[in-house]
């Protein structure tokens, strides 16, 4: 898997789903295996994150997600945690990465195009509500989800 992931930077991985062709079956059906071990709610907000990137922060997965109650979120993440599918960030109590970005386009990946498109905009009208006026500043975050 070293080999494998030293072919392609952090960045390619998460700019574009060409590097998916070549990962060994092996690979993708550990991820998946791990990934199922988690509950519905868990692999749900994991998905959602995984439209963030790599990296995300709990009060912008907050925006998006909340239909879910924030007991729910912090249980799902603490699942998420435990499992060491995603991994606390250093400098910030609340904000969190992938622990491979395998992973996180794993996640990625494993939503259809509509509700991609979907969860993107959703995104995007969250940041831009949490921005609010210092949006202009954040136009490149904004510009990636809205596009």
């Amino acid at each position: 898997m070293t080999e494998v992931v030293g072919l392609f930077s952090a960045a390619q991985m998460t700019q574009d789903d060409s590097w998916a062709e070549i990962i060994p079956e092996g690979v993708k059906d550990t991820i998946s295996q791990r990934l199922s071990r988690l509950s519905d709610t868990c692999r749900q907000i994991l998905r959602t994150a995984a439209a963030f990137g790599r990296e995300f922060e709990f009060r912008k997965l907050a925006r998006v997600t909340q239909e879910i109650s924030e007991d729910q979120l912090l249980e799902a993440l603490d699942e998420g945690l435990d499992a060491r599918i995603i991994e606390g960030q250093p400098g910030g109590v609340e904000n969190y990465q992938f622990s491979h970005a395998l992973i996180q386009q794993a996640l990625a990946l494993g939503v259809s195009p509509s509700r991609k498109a979907r969860l993107h905009a959703r995104i995007g009208e969250a940041l831009e509500d949490l921005y609010g006026v210092d949006s202009d500043f954040y136009a490149a975050d904004l510009t990636y989800h809205f596009t």
